[in-house]
């Protein structure tokens, strides 16, 4: 798999350096040049810049602030010092971008390496993160939000900060606007929701790379339901991508792409529930708990005979205005119990609720309607 090394980097990025190896790089390149003030001239910048990169500081404010190098300006001092671009990423400390806030990644992993972890992360700016001037991956499920956190762990020490919004019923991770800045140039894409795209890359990578694509994807942006699962995107061109690398990577999984959505303002792609158990066999589980589990038990449901009739319809009816009585309950967790599909749920709440033997009792975190009996 691909390395990015430090001089792979983007030129927004500012360096700091180990305090030794920096004076001697600049030490090397003085005696190289001449004098300060021809090394300045070199370089294009200011004296006083020069000075404040060999300190490692600058005065400002009656403040010292840690002074980071730009990276065009770490290549021209390596080609000067004849100091290998090598040894200068072994002895980085720390990276940022320009205008970062003082936000850093410090104790940096160099090479970053191509891994999965980095596809997920791809994925996810994609779909639920991402903003202008710093990053934040938003998502109602917090253990996406803990992964989301373990894999920017590739980049090495990467300030978070987690919180739950109560109102909005929302987990939100903010973290530095570097990674996605990175992400995007190491892969030529964009990653506004309505611009981005299915990197190129993707598909001449092994297809455990492609799948960790898919579900991450899915995580934020696809449901689970009797019918099978859907994936959603407002951006034309990316949930075609996303069709075409289903097609490309997993030949085995029906996929459809659906009519554009007027009233929802999306496209939409859709797996077939006949095809789910191949999802899973070739792609596998995904990583939002909730949505893997229902996944798991639509491919359960898949085994049951597919209607019921007469008397066998007029029992479920009845047992499940049994059960409600003392188990308040949502439609997929009646499904559930009764082994049958959410559909079939709905229809028979429906026939109770015109008898109005059953009413919605309050709502859950997630908006599903709670129902139980009148008689409860």
């Amino acid at each position: 798999m691909r390395e990015f090394h430090l001089f792979d980097f983007p030129e927004n990025i500012y360096v700091g350096l180990d305090n030794s190896f920096r004076k001697k790089l600049f030490s090397k390149c003085i005696s190289k040049i001449g004098t300060k003030y021809k090394l300045a001239k070199y370089l294009n910048v200011d004296y006083k810049a020069i000075n404040n990169w060999i300190n490692g500081y600058r005065r400002m404010y009656g403040k010292l602030w840690k002074e980071f190098i730009p990276l065009h300006i770490l290549k021209k001092l390596s080609d000067l010092s004849k100091i290998s671009k090598r040894e200068i990423e072994n002895n980085t400390k720390a990276y940022k971008i320009k205008g970062g806030k003082g936000l850093v990644i410090k104790n940096p992993i160099l090479p970053i390496k191509e891994t999965p972890a980095l596809i997920r992360l791809l994925s996810h700016f994609i779909g639920d993160g991402y903003g202008k001037t710093y990053t934040v991956y938003a998502n109602k499920c917090r253990r996406l939000c803990i992964q989301f956190q373990k894999d920017l762990a590739i980049f090495g020490e990467v300030y978070t900060h987690l919180i739950y919004n109560k109102i909005k019923n929302i987990y939100i991770l903010s973290s530095l606007k570097v990674i996605p800045d990175l992400i995007r140039h190491f892969y030529k894409i964009d990653l506004e929701t309505f611009n981005s795209k299915v990197p190129k890359r993707l598909y001449s990578l092994p297809k455990k790379y492609a799948a960790e694509f898919l579900k991450a994807f899915i995580d934020d942006e696809g449901n689970i339901e009797d019918s099978g699962m859907r994936i959603y995107s407002g951006n034309k061109k990316l949930i075609k991508g996303i069709y075409k690398l289903i097609r490309h990577k997993f030949p085995n999984i029906e996929v459809k792409f659906c009519k554009y959505s007027v009233s929802a303002r999306e496209y939409k792609l859709r797996i077939p529930k006949s095809s789910l158990p191949t999802f899973v066999k070739e792609v596998g589980d995904l990583y939002h708990p909730i949505k893997n589990e229902r996944l798991h038990f639509i491919l359960k449901l898949i085994k049951q005979p597919k209607k019921m009739k007469g008397n066998k319809w007029y029992e479920t009816k009845q047992n499940i205005l049994k059960f409600i009585k003392n188990n308040p309950s949502t439609i997929y967790e009646l499904s559930k119990e009764f082994m049958i599909t959410e559909s079939a749920i709905r229809m028979h709440l429906n026939n109770l609720g015109k008898d109005k033997l059953i009413n919605p009792l309050g709502k859950t975190d997630t908006r599903a309607f709670i129902w139980g009996s009148n008689g409860s």
